[in-house]
């Protein structure tokens, strides 16, 4: 085997020339070519130091040269023992040494050493285009992948545009078939699908949270985020080639090359994923992990698998792996970015002294609760909260005591009120809570007042020795279901934030608020037409 570090080793050009000198007395096809491109191939490379000696052939080798010369090249008219002579004529054989009577060995394999060599430069230029064919079609997975990930990487896509770009890293980045995407809660065990492309089979996980099988491989990775295998088990697996798990900073990544050797996944599982794909190569599959498995309780597995293409997942693993590594780090990315810009959007949103939501959301999220109630047919209701007295607490007490006063009230308000329900700061003293689902005759409205105002009036404030009696004002407005559309549009057709005090809903509760003021304070007056 010739090494690929070898070097062509040019023809002596008084050789070349005694072949010109010669070419001019013979007819051959292929001699011309022969003497521009591909002359070197009758003398070896493997074997120059012993063919040549001194920029001639060896003597001992001048017969066996002139014969498949002759052969290969189809010289026509003349003889091999004339183009010999011509060629001794021309001095392009060195002279026999006298102590070497007789022809070595490789006299006699002259035809084989070529033959060699020639295979061996073949199988060197065929490794040579299959290198430049990989590296190109590495090259442009590489640029595909880069592509997407910059779309990737822009925050103002919705989520649905970075589930697209993902996508688009796997399929055309990497050239994978198929990706799920779940979130998978480490303490309590549940996945839930959010992402599906390219699978042919119907996720239990997509409609809601659901627990994986114990002959899962989503159990066995979740064994393996929980650390309940051990590092000498996890080393004796990936030896048996059962499978590989990675773990890096802020993702991980389990490859298993072969799911029908694997102790952790049921073969049912197999078969049906044959029958839905239509062949037998649906044992190899991967799962990328994002999130720091140390240290938070919920993170996004990523499965891949390249079925739909009946293909492996690694055509070149080096290479692949690399790849893959750079998606595994920009996605990283992408989520601690994506993070921290909904970390951003939510303080723009909220209220920094109460931790309510502003008034900034409150427009948004009002259209949104109409929305559904005018889809789903229900009534909705605004509660107004007044702290009562608030001014002369902070005259008397201070402001930093009336702000403790502010955060209190907003925290039993928050306790009182179900999830669904949106509790906004309207202003200084004055709360705004949005129930979606009340009954149109304001019964339920009233009741969840008056359970605010019995949370309120047992906050125990305290300035010294002295309680702080604390109490609230409310005033309630609802809508019927009916009226959710015309309530809609009006939403809709507020420019401006301070314009939402002209929302009807909005001054229906302020007068109603006042009528609860006048009537004493501490209770709850609902609007009444």
């Amino acid at each position: 085997m010739i090494s690929k570090t070898s070097k062509v080793r040019p023809i002596p050009s008084n050789i070349i020339s005694a072949l010109k000198r010669i070419s001019e007395q013979v007819s051959s096809r292929h001699l011309p070519k022969l003497l521009e491109t591909n002359l070197d191939a009758l003398i070896p490379r493997s074997r120059w130091n012993t063919i040549m000696r001194n920029g001639n052939i060896r003597d001992e080798y001048a017969v066996p040269f002139v014969r498949l010369f002759h052969e290969l090249h189809a010289i026509e008219g003349k003889s091999q023992q004339w183009l010999l002579q011509r060629l001794r004529d021309e001095g392009v054989f060195a002279a026999a040494q006298e102590k070497q009577r007789t022809a070595p060995k490789d006299h006699y394999n002259y035809r084989r050493l070529v033959y060699d060599e020639w295979m061996a430069r073949s199988r060197e230029e065929i490794a040579a285009e299959q290198a430049r064919q990989t590296l190109q079609f590495e090259q442009q997975k590489f640029d595909a992948l880069t592509e997407a990930l910059l779309d990737l990487h822009k925050l103002s896509l919705t989520e649905t545009e970075r589930h697209e770009a993902l996508v688009r890293c796997v399929v055309k980045g990497l050239g994978y078939s198929g990706i799920r995407g779940y979130e998978v809660d480490l303490q309590q065990g549940p996945w839930f699908e959010f992402l599906s492309h390219g699978e042919q089979v119907a996720s239990r996980f997509a409609d809601k949270p659901a627990l994986p099988g114990q002959k899962e491989a989503k159990s066995f990775i979740m064994r393996l985020m929980r650390h309940e295998i051990t590092p000498e088990k996890i080393r004796e697996d990936e030896s048996s080639g059962l499978y590989s798990w990675h773990v890096s900073a802020n993702w991980s990544l389990l490859h298993i090359p072969d799911r029908s050797q694997s102790y952790f996944v049921d073969g049912q599982r197999i078969e049906i994923d044959r029958q839905a794909y239509k062949t037998q190569d649906v044992l190899e599959m991967m799962f990328l992990v994002l999130g720091d498995i140390k240290s938070t309780g919920r993170v996004k597995v990523y499965q891949i698998t390249n079925w739909a293409k009946g293909a492996p997942l690694f055509t070149n693993m080096e290479s692949d792996l690399r790849l893959l590594n750079i998606l595994a780090e920009e996605l990283a990315v992408v989520e601690a970015n994506t993070a921290l810009k909904t970390k951003i959007e939510m303080l723009s949103r909220t209220d920094a002294k109460t931790g309510l939501w502003n008034m900034r959301y409150f427009k948004e999220r009002l259209i949104k609760d109409l929305q559904l109630a005018k889809r789903l047919k229900q009534p909705l209701s605004i509660l107004m909260i007044d702290i009562d007295n608030l001014t002369t607490h902070n005259t008397k007490y201070g402001h930093p005591f009336a702000d403790l006063i502010i955060k209190a009230v907003a925290a039993a308000i928050q306790d009182v009120v179900r999830e669904i329900d949106t509790v906004v700061r309207y202003g200084g003293d004055e709360i705004l809570v949005i129930l979606l689902g009340a009954d149109s005759q304001g019964a339920e409205a009233l009741a969840v007042g008056k359970r605010i105002c019995a949370a309120v009036r047992k906050l125990e404030m305290m300035w010294g020795r002295e309680k702080v009696a604390v109490s609230v004002s409310i005033g309630a407005a609802n809508s019927s279901a009916e009226e959710a559309k015309e309530l809609l549009d009006i939403a809709l057709g507020l420019k401006e934030q301070r314009q939402l005090e002209q929302f009807p809903l909005v001054q229906q509760a302020d007068q109603a608020l006042y009528e609860a003021k006048k009537a004493g304070r501490d209770q709850v007056s609902l609007y009444k037409s």
